[in-house]
């Protein structure tokens, strides 16, 4: 690739990130090296080593009887292209959520023993209580092991979902919890909600619900769990 372009491409690359989001605005760290270490840019970290490495010698290096030391080659050329191409198109969140028509969810009138029985024959873990069309709780395979060790492992065979009170709460399950996030919300940006929770080890981020504008109180449009979205 020719040198001139392949500068100018990265420019582009800085310029991008520069205007979409101001984490990458940074005084003190070039936006690229921000991309790169970022949930959003770690599967092209080899490639924008080699990038960066090139870009500083084209543009630090005398050039010899007016030519650059080295040219880009055309693999790592369009690797560059690549990578802007994903930065200026960026990915919506929603392109990997199950839709709320496909969703299996549950309210808190319905009994427990069928809803279970559904969940073991779809091989669902969580089911979103809903009340209308917002998402008031979530009966999980943990909701039933809180309740039993509560209730010296009984259980009526026609209970209702409404039964487990407190413990169908977003906030109130043991080892998990829910995040909700808007329709609009980049692929990047849920990343980094999964990305970061993993990092902190603490309870475990299950599910992110998407709704218009990211509310509680709002119609539930579809779910992402982090096998949607990472090792992508």
């Amino acid at each position: 690739m020719d040198a001139e372009l392949f500068l100018d491409l990265y420019k582009q690359l800085e310029q991008t990130l520069k205007g979409r989001n101001s984490y990458y605005n940074s005084r003190y760290e070039s936006p690229v090296i921000r991309f790169q270490n970022s949930s959003e840019g770690k599967a092209w970290r080899d490639e924008l080593d080699t990038i960066r490495d090139i870009r500083n010698l084209l543009t630090h290096a005398p050039k010899v009887n007016g030519k650059y030391p080295v040219e880009p080659s055309e693999e790592i050329g369009a690797a560059l292209q690549e990578i802007l191409r994903s930065v200026e198109e960026p990915k919506k969140a929603i392109e990997y959520a199950t839709w709320a028509e496909k969703i299996l969810v549950t309210t808190p009138n319905s009994e427990v023993v069928p809803l279970m029985r559904m969940m073991e024959l779809r091989g669902f873990s969580h089911v979103p209580v809903v009340k209308g069309e917002e998402v008031t709780g979530v009966f999980s395979t943990s909701t039933v092991f809180s309740y039993l060790i509560k209730n010296s492992y009984t259980m009526a065979d026609d209970m209702k979902v409404s039964a487990f009170g407190d413990l169908l709460k977003i906030n109130n399950h043991s080892t998990e919890f829910f995040d909700f996030a808007s329709r609009d919300a980049l692929y990047s940006e849920i990343l980094e909600m999964f990305d970061t929770n993993y990092k902190k080890r603490e309870k475990r981020l299950a599910i992110i619900f998407i709704t218009r504008n990211g509310r509680r109180n709002e119609k539930l449009e579809g779910l992402i769990t982090p096998w949607d979205v990472l090792g992508k």
